[in-house]
């Protein structure tokens, strides 16, 4: 018989999976935090029912000096009492917690290291205390909270006064990228992060110009307004990003983000007409 087993000295907590789970502290002293669970052993392990996911527990670093527990993996070969390699359905959980299905087993230390196992059925673990795993989601949710650089404007002309039907120019000398480390489950993720867009908000109702831009006689970024009045400009930067765990392999963020600038202001005048005598 071939299992792949990962051994815990440890308790099991139930928890709820559902729509707003919390996690509870699970300690051999303490009070039952699930309504109707019972204690086994000497009170490490907690088992309740649990909305959305019977059964469903949480797996911690706790000493437990009567009983051993482990977790199995539920896609197995050649194994009889799980019925050889079978299809479990995902478990719910929150984007910073890694759960997983896993037959649960245990067996009493004072019976010795031969005691067989005894199982305690197919459960959904959280195993993220135990084997802290950083998945997309959270880096993703660290990207967004990241102080990416919200964006410099440079106009042309520099005085913020443009003249209508002649165009203002919008650039930035903002650095496409950027680079942080962050702390995840105790594991350094280094983000880097470049721009993948500019989208200037000319402020006059015309749709937003695109493109990083540069200063004249550039005039990718150039707009042309046709109504004098005051206006307000504003650059929408978007973030990608790749990362890595540990110095490990080279990942894709799941999704882009996206930082304003404050608004620049911009007046737009009409030129005018002066009568000079020829004489």
């Amino acid at each position: 018989m071939r299992r792949i087993a990962l051994a815990i000295y440890g308790g099991l907590l139930a928890l709820s999976l559902g729509a707003a789970p919390t996690y509870a502290d699970a300690r051999a002293d303490g009070p039952c935090p699930i309504a109707g669970c019972v204690r086994t052993g000497n009170g490490t392990l907690l088992v309740g029912d649990v909305e959305n996911a019977p059964g469903g527990k949480i797996a911690l670093n706790a000493p437990d000096p009567t009983t051993q527990w482990r977790l199995v993996n539920t896609c197995l070969d050649d194994d009889p009492p799980l019925g050889g390699c079978t299809k479990q359905p995902p478990c719910p959980a929150p984007p910073d917690r890694v759960v997983s299905r896993f037959l649960v087993q245990y067996r009493l230390i004072a019976a010795g290291p031969d005691a067989a196992w005894v199982s305690d059925g197919i459960h959904c673990v959280d195993i993220t205390e135990i084997e802290p795993v950083v998945t997309p989601a959270m880096v993703q949710a660290e990207f967004e909270k990241l102080p990416l650089p919200l964006g410099e404007i440079t106009l042309q002309p520099s005085d913020g006064v443009v003249l209508v039907n002649v165009g203002a120019i919008f650039y930035t000398t903002q650095p496409a990228t950027a680079a942080y480390d962050v702390v995840i489950l105790g594991q350094t993720v280094h983000i880097d992060a470049v721009i993948v867009d500019y989208a200037w908000h000319v402020g006059d109702g015309s749709a937003d110009v695109h493109g990083r831009g540069a200063p004249y006689p550039d005039k990718s970024t150039l707009h042309v307004y046709t109504t004098p009045g005051g206006v307000q400009v504003t650059l929408t930067l978007t973030w990608d990003a790749t990362y890595t765990v540990d110095g490990g392999p080279v990942t894709p963020v799941l999704d882009t983000t996206t930082t304003d600038s404050p608004p620049t202001p911009l007046t737009v005048v009409e030129a005018e007409s002066i009568l000079v005598d020829s004489f």
